[in-house]
């Protein structure tokens, strides 16, 4: 970290995450990269310092350009063009569409949020294999938080909690 990053990559497949790092050395996860986006651009654009971390959540394949190559490209290549604004524009709404929902949801609205977007479903059964240190660092909080958030939601009726998963009632 702390780096001008010298490439910008490309994710033909697979997935990453990104981490950063909040002052009390909390480990927060802002947003998943899938395939067909950029890693870094903002950074690599403004050539800007890296910080935060980048994690890889599947297999992944990339391609790397040069800060020539890249500058070649947006005079050259719409196509190219295109797909790295379209990649800075969705980070965009991702963090502004963050942004909203921590400054207006509580916390407790915003874990069930995240199951129920990160629940898979199977026989009818939705569950989410997350464990709690994910879902905390999603949602940048106490690993602790998460664990009394989930007590009081299974008190409620609203999910129960083993150690292999959370499966949504």
């Amino acid at each position: 970290m702390g780096t001008v990053p010298e490439k910008l990559y490309y994710i033909l497949s697979g997935s990453v995450r990104i981490v950063e790092l909040s002052e009390e050395s909390e480990r927060l996860v802002p947003f998943t990269i899938l395939q067909g986006n950029f890693v870094c651009d903002v950074r690599f654009l403004a050539e800007l310092p890296l910080s935060f971390q980048v994690e890889t959540l599947t297999d992944i394949t990339l391609i790397a350009f040069s800060r020539s190559t890249v500058i070649r490209l947006l005079g050259g290549d719409p196509d190219f063009r295109h797909c790295l604004f379209r990649s800075i524009a969705q980070k965009m709404r991702c963090f502004g569409s963050t942004l909203l929902k921590t400054a207006y949801d509580d916390n407790l609205s915003r874990l069930m949020r995240l199951l129920e977007s990160s629940a898979a479903e199977q026989d009818g059964v939705s569950t989410i294999t997350m464990s709690q240190q994910e879902l905390a660092e999603h949602l940048g909080v106490h690993r602790v938080t998460i664990n009394r958030m989930l007590r009081k939601l299974q008190a409620q009726g609203c999910l129960t909690v083993n150690r292999e998963r959370i499966t949504l009632l």
